[in-house]
């Protein structure tokens, strides 16, 4: 009578369940809203500022997109797309400096965003893995008062 007992105990067969529960648990990410590529990047996401100079050297061109509306006339922002060559290691407010010069928006009005990122003026281009292509959207810095 012992025998019969132990036949009905063999977990085998049961071990098939969980490789179908690994199959759900793959297929449950994907409608789990956009793919990972399409989030926003976080400071934590970075490579670190040493490791990004081992592999990026020298000078980058960076393009800042320069929006098409100004509220001031004695801006020139137009819409048109700046490039400029900068060292990897520059500050981000060297680049803003030559924002400045070329559309006589002050550097304090600017928000410059990399890849959902806004850039801190301390900062290096290298800090934010910046490399050769990098696009730089120009946003202007709305301070608090009148509401329109």
């Amino acid at each position: 009578a012992g025998a019969p007992v132990t036949a009905p105990i063999p977990p085998p067969a049961t071990s098939t369940t969980p490789t179908a529960d690994t199959n759900s648990t793959i297929n449950a990410p994907v409608g789990d809203g956009p793919p990972p590529a399409k989030k926003a990047r976080t400071e934590d996401d970075l490579e670190s500022e040493a490791l990004w100079l081992t592999k990026v050297t020298g000078s980058i061109t960076v393009t800042v997109q320069i929006p098409s509306t100004a509220p001031n006339p004695d801006w020139k922002l137009d819409g048109r797309r700046l490039s400029v060559s900068m060292d990897i290691a520059a500050p981000v407010s060297t680049l803003k400096s030559f924002v400045q010069d070329e559309t006589g928006l002050p550097c304090s009005k600017q928000k410059l965003s990399y890849e959902g990122l806004f850039l801190k003026d301390a900062c290096t281009l290298a800090y934010y893995n910046m490399n050769t292509g990098a696009v730089v959207q120009l946003l202007i810095k709305e301070r608090g008062g009148k509401k329109k």
